[in-house]
Parts: structure tokens; C-alpha cells; sequence
């Protein structure tokens, strides 16, 4: 993946987490939504956390390694 797909990626994610809390507030009594707003919006946080890590290690170039798993 590469530093223009993760820049879009993020927008688009950004963009769902914004339309998700505007559709919220726009929500009617009694008429509840089809996927709730809280997974919606849960989901784009996490998308917009795994983005932003790629893109920090696609300009750093440093990339994270397991502490867990010994390097080879």
C-alpha cells in the first residue's frame, strides 16, 4: 500500500466517522438505524488508528517488530 491509497484511505474513513455522528444527531425518534451508529463509528476509529500507524511507518520507514517474537 502506498502513501496516496493510505492518505485516501484515511479521508474516506474520517468522512464515515463524520457522517456517522452527523446521521446521530439527525436520528429520529422511534425509527431506529439498520447497523447502529456505535459500531459504525467504532469501526472507522479503529480503520483511521491502523491508517495513521501504516502511514507514520511509510515515512519513517520504521516498522514495528513483536518483542514477543525473536528477530531473525
Amino acid at each position: 500500500m502506498t502513501i496516496i491509497e493510505t492518505i485516501v484511505g484515511l479521508t474516506i474513513f474520517v468522512g464515515v466517522l463524520f457522517l456517522s455522528k452527523w446521521r446521530e444527531k439527525k436520528r429520529q425518534l422511534g425509527k431506529p438505524a439498520l447497523i447502529p451508529h456505535v459500531y459504525t463509528q467504532f469501526t472507522a476509529i479503529l480503520a483511521i488508528l491502523v491508517l495513521l500507524a501504516h502511514l507514520v511507518a511509510l515515512v519513517t520507514g520504521v516498522e514495528w517488530q513483536s518483542p514477543l517474537r525473536p528477530s531473525i
